[in-house]
């Protein structure tokens, strides 16, 4: 997982750095949404979770011509998720929102609930206590869609 969240950060800050609006939609859960934000240099940084109902989940699944889960179970993710993953950034239960209400919800709420403040980096990574010392330097009010952006436009 390491290396799966620090090519994706890296990317990102490459891109962002490059002028693109970023975007990294991932399933972040537990300990690593907070490792995953430590290794996204560039700011601004906005963390959106979403976080439907697990039975919402398993209709929307029903009704995807993909399957997204694989081995896992809904319910095992969504279990990591309210309960190992620290509460970063906006958290949005989607359950009642169509795919245009969830957007709105997040441009109305990102700058206030979703935007993640600057921080000192630790540049010890990969060990664990590298990975304990960078998360205790962090003082934030999870994660499935990361934003990170150049430029924010409405309209």
């Amino acid at each position: 997982m390491n290396l799966r969240y620090t090519l994706a950060a890296s990317t990102a800050d490459t891109y962002f750095g490059a002028g693109f609006t970023v975007v990294v939609q991932d399933n972040i859960l537990g300990v690593w949404l907070q490792e995953f934000v430590t290794m996204v240099q560039r700011r601004p940084l906005y963390v959106v979770v979403l976080c439907p109902r697990p039975d919402v989940v398993v209709r929307r699944e029903a009704e995807r011509p993909k399957k997204g889960y694989g081995d896992w179970t809904i319910e095992a993710l969504d279990n990591s998720l309210r309960r190992e993953t620290p509460r970063i950034g906006l958290w949005l239960d989607s359950s009642e929102l169509t795919p245009e209400d969830t957007v709105d919800e997040i441009l109305a709420r990102a700058e206030r609930e979703a935007r993640i403040p600057p921080f000192a980096h630790n540049t010890t990574r990969g060990a664990e206590n590298g990975r304990a010392q960078s998360l205790r330097q962090i003082s934030l009010p999870s994660s499935f869609s990361c934003f990170s952006r150049s430029r924010w436009k409405v309209g």
